[in-house]
């Protein structure tokens, strides 16, 4: 891995201190968000922090499964399957695409923007008390630093 290289073959790599550092605070940042979440939405019926962000990413612009899996990195089996799980539930329309017929266009129905309202909510109150920690004159610059670390090593959305 690129990232644990010796200072002497990457000279801008960090050392294996600064990595592991690194490596450890981003899994344990990752499993306390997971926590945080799901503790968020367990008082809610029959809908969950994946239902969330898929209804959020629709609601954004990515109306097909395939750019759902990508986004997700999840394989379109498991997309497909929470697709019709949230049409089953009223919050999803499905419509062929007027462009290509051979594809499948969603997009969230009333239910599903109330749903993704009150996700809206309970995701933001989880972010804003970790944000809390995060002095307010640094957070569109940590942010910013997180979106482009998303990107992976090479800049690309998905690795």
């Amino acid at each position: 891995m690129e990232l644990l290289q010796n200072k002497t073959t990457h000279p801008e790599a960090p050392g294996p201190d600064l990595a592991w550092r690194f490596a450890g605070a981003w899994l344990r940042i990752a499993r306390i968000m997971r926590c945080g979440l799901d503790q968020a939405f367990s008082g809610e019926e029959d809908f969950n922090a994946k239902d969330y962000f898929l209804l959020r990413w629709i609601h954004d612009g990515l109306h097909y499964p395939g750019a759902l899996s990508e986004q997700t990195m999840m394989p379109a089996s498991m997309i497909s399957h929470q697709l019709e799980r949230l049409l089953r539930a009223g919050w999803l329309s499905r419509q062929i695409d007027r462009q290509d017929a051979r594809r499948t266009r969603f997009e969230l129905t009333e239910t599903g923007r109330k749903a993704l309202e009150r996700g809206d909510r309970l995701v933001g109150e989880v972010i804003q008390s970790y944000l809390a920690r995060v002095p307010l004159e640094r957070r569109e610059e940590f942010i910013s630093s997180c979106e482009r670390l998303a990107e992976g090593p090479t800049g690309a959305s998905h690795v």
